[in-house]
């Protein structure tokens, strides 16, 4: 089973608003010849800005978990900001229980989908999604859904939605590649 992060097309469209903003100062800006410093550095700012908005999405999108069920384990896969490939393995016989919950980490809240530890003091993120609302009902479907299909494929716990709560400490990996 793989899990991947679903597209976020407001850094998409970010990205092209500001790319295109950082070519519209240079055609605006006449022949080549004729381009001002100012109004190439405007360019280079806007562009940078667009630059930077694409590469944060690159970044997320590289993450990918990989639950294998024969091998008795979970792989985690993403790039550092190098875009050096990170590759973590964890067993899965030290997890007992999924779960999902609202936390706090990072600008906004989001539900989480996590592999706990049979201690209850670590934990695993599988998913990182938005809510279905802020206000009162806050799991989303696809979260049910990947907890359903976790329990099904590794028969560990399903907890369910755990609502608001602090996130556990991050599970440390058993073999790094």
């Amino acid at each position: 089973m793989k899990i991947k992060p679903s597209q976020r097309w407001e850094l998409i469209f970010g990205a092209a608003v500001w790319l295109f903003a950082g070519s519209a100062i240079l055609i605006a800006a006449g022949p080549l010849a004729e381009i001002s410093s100012s109004a190439l550095l405007g360019s280079c700012i806007f562009t940078s800005v667009g630059v930077l908005f694409a590469y944060a999405e690159m970044m997320r999108r590289s993450f990918q978990v990989e639950i294998d069920r024969d091998m008795g384990g979970v792989k985690i896969q993403r790039r550092n900001w190098r875009w050096r490939l990170i590759r973590e393995i964890y067993t899965l016989e030290r997890f007992n229980r999924v779960r999902s919950i609202f936390a706090m980490r990072g600008k906004y809240p989001k539900v989480r989908v996590e592999l706990v530890e049979g201690k209850d003091s670590r934990a695993l993120t599988l998913a990182v999604l938005t809510p279905k609302s802020y206000l009162s009902d806050y799991e989303p479907d696809e979260a049910a859904r990947l907890r359903r299909e976790i329990v099904e494929l590794t028969d560990l716990i399903d907890s369910g939605f755990e609502g608001v709560t602090v996130p556990l400490l991050p599970s440390s990996p058993d073999c790094l590649e």
